[in-house]
């Protein structure tokens, strides 16, 4: 089987930091992307589920918030009970 040529532009910090964890799994770009490929011939698909599900603002905001109250510790604690009594407030 003859090799060839396949040129692919990408970012330069993405490109370093792929080929960072392409060498800590023991490979190289080359592999990877041919283990990409293949790996799409062999299932007739991409190896992953390409997605348009981006959160909107307010869950965004959410996670934002999750991630501080998690930080910082400052969260209020409830039972199962006070949990059920403060989300039939929300409704």
């Amino acid at each position: 089987m003859s090799s060839v040529n396949v040129t692919v532009r990408m970012d330069s910090d993405i490109k370093a930091q792929v080929e960072e964890l392409y060498t800590s799994l023991g490979m190289n770009m080359s592999t990877a992307i041919n283990m990409f490929v293949r790996q799409c011939l062999r299932e007739r698909q991409l190896p992953f589920q390409p997605s348009l599900n981006v959160p909107n603002q307010e869950t965004i905001e959410a996670i934002k918030e999750a991630k501080e109250m998690l930080r910082t510790g400052n969260f209020k604690r409830y039972t199962v009970d006070e949990a059920f009594e403060e989300l039939e407030k929300e409704c």
